[in-house]
């Protein structure tokens, strides 16, 4: 129950009479025609007859619930209720009005949609429950539909026709209209702006080889002032400030096919002269210049212009002056296309913060919200540091919204600060299969909760994430638990836990690899682009199933091997995006320890990957890496501790793990240094699929701190990124270049689920 309710139910008791009593009698008054018996309300609510109260507001907020209850049915139209007292007890009176049964349904005049498919948009059939109101909601289902299909005139109504049995058969009249296809968009008269430019900013498009699946070509009733709008916003963005847009008009023939037509009247284009400013005594003229950045003999965009304006205002509600008035003043020159800037600046009073309110949350709670804002009660309101919270709470995942609302205290430039959140589900089940060049033919099901709370039930709101995930392959076989608490002892260190099983068979041909542990770790946040991440493991690890004819080198690393370790490791991330980054850069720096236990053996890594866009969401990417790892104790580096290259994530011009050092039988064992680095260009060909082109080069040298240059491999190729939500696909041909002994046996086919950084 909300707190409306509960307010609600306060009120209610609070004014009624305070003497116990029963409930004598229970009735119905059906207010329509449609028959409804008794039982229909009565099997719904709650109320029984002979039940008792405290007092009267207490039933009439049990009575309130009933009406709730019957008002959420189907059934009813309409439903209100009445409480009258019978000496010390009472009487409730349902009245209702109940939606009659279809018996029959008639559709006519559909052509170019079956009468069926006007059934199921319409969700009729015999039996439902229906009215002129529910009708009238699903009638705008069916006109969506036929609009779609390129009948933007289609008009349909309705009749309930009364039987004697107080059922009703629905007749539904279409009028189709004449069907009509926009084949061709068309701008007329622009000169400076390219046809393709303007045609991106209009809602309406024309028809194109893929319209089956956009659905462009469909005519948009409406769109017009939008498109006229955009169009001319288009232009005053250029500087052209008189420019004037007309249309659109339609050119329908008579098989329907439309031109749609935008003419524009360009102008003159304009270019900024003086750029001025009110006095402030906050700011000086050379810093409210330097943050609106607007340059004299630069066209007069309205767009920068306004962007200029916020900036002002962004600097005013930085100091606490969140009401701070800006605004520019454009004023044409007598004589040539130049146009003054002045801007009107008045600060106002100074805002600081009372109290800091939070709404909306039900499940998640308030710590873990408040522990996200960047301000806090009794200082100065910095609109930044609001917006910066905003963003926080928003990136948090619990919430769909996230709005912040400013309300006037008692005193004069005081203010309570409200954040209201609207919640989703955080929650998630997912079951699923793929298929990868590496692991082949894999099937998984994951059980998560973005919002855990490990001390109660249900286990919502602390902010913590929990995940379970089993995974079954041909290749490999998986079960993993994950915990982290994001805020550890209330502090901003993140805990985290992983409990895991893995059985592997692709690592070789030559022996199968199981691991059986778990990882602690604590990850402590230096910056806003920089943390530090110490992590112990301990796993049980099993080298079995060798094959009889494998070198001594695999038959050595047979066996059980206790492995515990410590590593340490300084992220630096600046991407814009976590999945799909147009800009930044994503580096860790780490260093591992193990032992005590059967494996002792240090290493380094060092990893970066760096992100520019370049143009039309166009991105280019350079990463790589470079590892060492040795032995201290007298056994060497075990296989599952060396480094390869080859496969879908590093060199794919070559087969998995066949880059570097190999033993009789031209296995790869792995070595004890490797580099690779990789460029790539994508660029976008769909709405969540990118085109790539991509060139690998790297080595594997058989001994630590010992880079081998001559064994240099390389490949270059192309794919394709498919950035769905919970099955990430890359798909990559590549071909090698460069190459050492048996590595290169042709171009590579890899496909691989998952993000590569």
């Amino acid at each position: 129950m909300n707190a409306s309710r509960w307010i609600a139910a306060a009120l209610i008791v609070a004014s009624g009479a305070t003497q116990a009593g029963t409930v004598k009698d229970l009735d119905v008054k059906n207010l329509g025609r449609a028959r409804v018996e008794p039982s229909a309300v009565t099997t719904v609510v709650a109320l029984k007859e002979g039940q008792n109260y405290e007092n009267e507001g207490v039933l009439r907020h049990a009575v309130s619930e009933d009406v709730r209850r019957l008002r959420d049915a189907e059934r009813f139209a309409y439903v209100a209720a009445d409480v009258e007292p019978v000496g010390p007890d009472w009487r409730v009176v349902f009245q209702v009005k109940g939606r009659p049964r279809v018996r029959d349904i008639e559709v006519q005049g559909a052509k170019a949609v079956t009468s069926r498919k006007i059934r199921n948009l319409m969700e009729l059939e015999r039996g439902a429950f229906v009215d002129d109101l529910t009708l009238a909601a699903r009638i705008r289902e069916v006109k969506e539909h036929y609009r779609k299909h390129h009948y933007p005139y289609a008009d349909i109504d309705w009749d309930l026709q009364w039987n004697e049995d107080e059922s009703v058969d629905v007749r539904i009249a279409v009028d189709e209209g004449k069907k009509l296809v926009v084949k061709q968009v068309e701008i007329v008269g622009n000169e400076a702006v390219k046809d393709k430019v303007l045609r991106k900013e209009l809602e309406q498009k024309g028809t194109s080889i893929l319209s089956w699946i956009t659905g462009a070509g469909t005519y948009k009733a409406g769109a017009e002032d939008h498109d006229r709008a955009a169009v001319r916003r288009v232009y005053h963005d250029r500087g052209y400030l008189d420019a004037e847009v007309s249309g659109p008009d339609l050119e329908v023939n008579k098989r329907g096919k439309a031109v749609y037509r935008v003419k524009v009247e360009e102008g003159p284009r304009y270019e900024l002269g003086d750029v001025s400013f009110d006095e402030s005594r906050l700011f000086p003229q050379e810093e409210l210049r330097a943050a609106a950045d607007l340059h004299s003999g630069a066209p007069a965009s309205v767009s920068a212009i306004e962007s200029a304006a916020g900036a002002i205002r962004g600097m005013f509600g930085r100091r606490g002056f969140i009401h701070a008035y800006v605004h520019p003043v454009m004023t044409p020159r007598e004589s040539g296309e130049v146009v003054d800037v002045h801007f009107e600046i008045d600060s106002g009073e100074k805002a600081y913060i009372r109290e800091i309110r939070i709404r909306g949350n039900r499940q998640t709670q308030d710590k873990v919200i408040r522990r996200e804002l960047t301000i806090e009660p009794g200082e100065v309101y910095n609109s930044e540091q609001v917006e910066t919270s905003k963003r926080r709470l928003q990136n948090l995942g619990y919430f769909k919204s996230v709005e912040d609302h400013t309300e006037p205290a008692d005193e004069k430039g005081i203010y309570d600060l409200t954040f209201k959140v609207e919640e989703q589900p955080t929650g998630r089940f997912m079951i699923g299969g793929g298929v990868s060049s590496v692991e082949n033919v894999v099937g998984f099901m994951e059980l998560s909760q973005g919002n855990f709370d490990i001390t109660r039930w249900p286990p919502v709101g602390a902010g913590q994430k929990a995940k379970m995930r089993v995974a079954l392959g041909s290749e490999r076989q998986d079960v993993r638990l994950n915990f982290v608490e994001p805020w550890f002892l209330d502090r901003r260190l993140s805990l985290g836990v992983d409990l895991f099983h893995t059985s592997v068979q692709y690592y070789s041909d030559e022996f199968d690899q199981q691991n059986t542990g778990g990882r602690v770790s604590l990850t402590k946040p230096l910056t806003s682009f920089d943390r530090f991440k110490v992590q112990y493991s301990l796993e049980q690890i099993s080298i079995d199933d060798v094959a009889a004819g494998a070198s001594d080198f695999f038959k050595a690393q047979a066996g059980d091997y206790l492995r515990s370790g410590l590593n340490l490791s300084l992220i630096h991330d600046t991407r814009d995006n976590y999945f799909v980054p147009h800009r930044g850069n994503r580096s860790i720096a780490e260093t591992t320890l193990t032992g005590p236990g059967d494996v002792k053996i240090y290493g380094l890594r060092g990893r970066t990957s760096q992100y520019w866009p370049v143009w039309w969401d166009h991105v280019f990417n350079v990463r790589g890496e470079m590892a060492f790892v040795d032995n201290y104790g007298d056994d060497d580096v075990p296989v599952f501790d060396r480094l390869f290259l080859g496969g879908p994530r590093d060199l794919r011009g070559f087969d998995f793990r066949e880059v570097g050092p190999k033993d009789d039988n031209d296995e790869p064992i792995g070595g004890k240094t490797s580099l690779y680095a990789t460029a790539e260009y994508t660029a976008p060909v769909w709405k969540k699929v990118r085109a790539a082109t991509f060139y690998d080069i790297g080595f594997v040298s058989v001994d630590a701190f010992d880079p081998n240059f001559d064994g240099l491999h390389s490949d270059y190729g192309v794919g394709l990124r498919f950035d769905m939500r919970g099955f990430p696909l890359q798909i990559d041909y590549a071909w090698p270049l460069q190459s050492e002994g048996d590595a290169d046996e042709g171009a590579q086919f890899n496909f691989n689920l998952g993000y590569t950084f």
